[in-house]
């Protein structure tokens, strides 16, 4: 763990609450009521969950069998997250009285949706393939042990403080990480080998503590 945050990113968390609160709280929003409000903001939560997992020096790893199977629900609530927005929108705009209103109106739609498109859908960060079980996992998640295939790796430091990593398939690029491994367990694998990553979680995923090789049963003759 590296104890406390650094101040820089203690002060763009407290600039990014502040804007939160200020434009997502503020009454009456063209966005909605406050509890729509609300349950937008616990989306976004747990969709946000992984940004701040690298100044812990932790590295969640969902199940590739996990986000292939439960993903469409992720779309489908960002897709409701959507309508819902679009309709509170809709009728903001019946009621303005002007333009400006209007105008204000599906911009405030606009910028409340975003996010979950960009979370939900691009980032493939939603709250039930990740944030969810992630949350289940730090909270309450056994020692397991997931198998992954290899899709390469990575014996040096690179842009996104993940040196001696490797990549696994399946998964998103910025999410199939596993970081500081040993550099001489990377030399001994091969692409698409079967590595068994062990760690704090659930099925679903874990947070990872260590990798090994799969046993390579021998072919039978």
């Amino acid at each position: 763990m590296r104890g406390a945050l650094p101040r820089r990113l203690q002060k763009q968390i407290c600039r990014a609450v502040y804007m939160f609160k200020t434009i997502l709280f503020r009454n009456p929003h063209p966005a909605g009521p406050l509890w729509f409000r609300k349950l937008a903001s616990v989306y976004l939560i747990l969709c946000g969950l992984p940004i701040f997992l690298p100044y812990f020096d932790a590295r969640y790893l969902p199940s590739p069998e996990w986000v292939s199977s439960v993903r469409i629900f992720d779309i489908l609530v960002v897709i409701l997250m959507t309508c819902a927005a679009g309709f509170f929108v809709f009728q903001e705009c019946r009621k303005a009285t002007s333009e400006v209103s209007r105008v204000n109106a599906v911009w405030g739609g606009i910028g409340i949706t975003i996010p979950f498109w960009i979370f939900g859908i691009l980032l493939n960060w939603g709250p039930v393939t990740h944030g969810g079980p992630m949350l289940v996992s730090g909270l309450i998640g056994q020692e397991v042990e997931l198998p992954f295939d290899v899709r390469f790796w990575d014996t040096g430091r690179d842009r996104s403080r993940c040196p001696n990593s490797v990549t696994v398939k399946d998964l998103p690029l910025i999410q199939g990480k596993i970081c500081n491994l040993p550099p001489e367990f990377l030399t001994t694998l091969q692409r698409y080998d079967t590595i068994i990553v062990s760690g704090q979680g659930t099925q679903a995923g874990l947070f990872v503590s260590s990798a090994r090789r799969a046993v390579q049963e021998p072919d039978s003759l």
